[in-house]
């Protein structure tokens, strides 16, 4: 749901894409699609697919020369519920001063959201 033939695609917000019905979380119960081999489906993914926010201390990162890493306007549930059914995760471990341990991150280029929020 992008335009095509410009040089920024553009992703209209979740709630209007749901609104005109174009949401299709049960696309894969359709007969058809069941009774094909996986090598005849082309699989929906999205690139970077948990980069829709940055929390926490790495969220300065995510506004400036790092805004790129914000490669997503929709959160994971959105796009599995579009229809998605391939996600790219980036995934860090990243350990904070004074912490006990390390945390799993999602991350594309910086650490964007704990892993286990998109899981």
């Amino acid at each position: 749901f992008g335009s095509y033939g410009v040089r920024r695609l553009y992703t209209e917000p979740y709630d209007r894409i749901a609104d005109y019905g174009l949401d299709r979380p049960d696309w894969m119960a359709h007969e058809r699609v069941r009774s094909s081999r996986i090598f005849d489906l082309t699989i929906p993914m999205t690139h970077a697919s948990a980069s829709s926010t940055t929390e926490g201390s790495f969220d300065g990162l995510s506004r400036g020369k790092a805004a790129s890493a914000n490669a997503q306007s929709l959160n994971v549930f959105q796009q599995l519920s579009l229809g998605v059914r391939a996600l790219d995760l980036g995934v860090a471990m990243v350990s904070h001063p004074g912490d006990a341990g390390s945390v799993l991150w999602a991350c594309y280029g910086v650490p964007q959201i704990p892993l286990r929020r998109v899981l």
